[in-house]
């Protein structure tokens, strides 16, 4: 059913004329959210990068809805986060979406039910991928070789098309690895994974030869696989303000900073408000999410405790952020490219890195 409003009806259908061309059989990401869309020479936005709900002040009516994706092995602070994707890949015709508090009222409640009441259609953005996006071409065809989960994967054969529970078409694909093994798993299944491993992406220019062909000589022993980074948060709250130059978060990832941050208002993980990048360092020949662990060990004497009320006014306790000055922590990188931060530990009284008690 359209809008009762034609005007509103006209700018719903432009949005969606425009996602169908920008998405082209492949998932949207944050670039294409933030171009919006045209009507009449003004441009209007899809979403609103800050909050989940989205009516533009222009339209009569909600326009959108946004779902986060769940970070892997991270707490998920709203039940219709994990539901919605069960739900939408189960075909399912209809989904949940929860109330912001309890205040029915409240704008983002009332744009939800006159909605609903006037039964316009809304686009609802699924995320796929948390807070990051591996490139924006998503299409997997015969040939194409990725690194999954660290190995190396190349497409050798691509099924016949299979139409799929949401209506959608896959395809089974055999799927050879680097360590000798096989997989035929449907393609849609190896798109998420890729979005899912933070390190997953395409090898776009893959060299000539067998695929499990020795390394030669002039290959470097160790690659580059990822970034250390430090971030400093813009929160308002008062704990924060009072430490902003100590307060920072330490984490790794295999693809851009900036892509990892782009939604640090939404997130939880990084106080639910803007950050600064204030330090990065190439790692070479690591295991990220090991380091990473090692890492916080090494710092949990100083780790920054803090309730913050996430959209719902339940409270949220982040547990990535640390009381540690950055010459602390160019020493820690530095004993990680030597070997020496095993068995270390911060000692706050002497700001300090100092051999763990045994």
């Amino acid at each position: 059913m359209s809008s009762p409003d034609p005007l509103d009806a006209a700018m719903r259908q432009a949005a969606i004329a425009e996602l169908d061309r920008r998405a082209a059989g492949r998932p949207l990401d944050s670039d294409d959210l933030a171009a919006g869309f045209q009507f009449r020479g003004e441009r209007i936005p899809f979403v609103n990068p800050q909050r989940g709900i989205f009516k533009p002040r222009v339209m009569s009516y909600l326009l959108s809805i946004r779902t986060v994706f769940p970070r892997t092995g991270a707490r998920v602070w709203y039940d219709d986060q994990r539901r919605v994707h069960e739900q939408i890949h189960g075909g399912e015709e209809l989904i949940d979406y929860a109330f912001m508090g309890s205040d029915p009222n409240a704008a983002d409640n009332r744009w939800l039910k006159e909605a609903m009441e006037a039964q316009v259609p809304v686009i609802y953005f699924l995320g796929i991928a948390p807070g990051r996006r591996p490139g924006k071409d998503a299409s997997i065809d015969l040939g194409d070789f990725f690194i999954l989960r660290g190995q190396l994967v190349y497409v050798a054969e691509v099924g016949q098309p299979i139409k799929a529970p949401n209506g959608q078409f896959d395809a089974r694909l055999r799927l050879i690895y680097s360590n000798g093994t096989e997989s035929n798993l449907l393609r849609w299944s190896l798109q998420r994974a890729l979005y899912k491993d933070e390190g997953g992406r395409r090898v776009t220019e893959p060299s000539a030869g067998p695929l499990f062909a020795k390394a030669v000589e002039s290959e470097p022993a160790e690659l580059p696989i990822g970034t250390l980074y430090v971030l400093r948060s813009q929160s308002p709250h008062p704990a924060v303000a009072a430490q902003r130059e100590l307060v920072h978060k330490i984490g790794i990832t295999g693809g851009s900073v900036e892509a990892r941050i782009a939604g640090a208002m939404d997130d939880a993980t990084y106080l639910l408000a803007g950050v600064d990048i204030v330090a990065t360092y190439k790692l070479y020949n690591v295991n990220r999410v090991k380091l990473e662990r090692l890492i916080h060990r090494v710092l949990d004497p100083v780790r920054f405790e803090v309730q913050i009320p996430d959209r719902f006014g339940k409270l949220v306790r982040p547990r990535e952020w640390f009381m540690v000055p950055l010459p602390v922590i160019d020493e820690l990188v530095a004993r990680i490219g030597d070997g020496s931060i095993v068995g270390m530990v911060y000692d706050p009284t002497h700001a300090a890195l100092v051999p763990a008690a045994r």
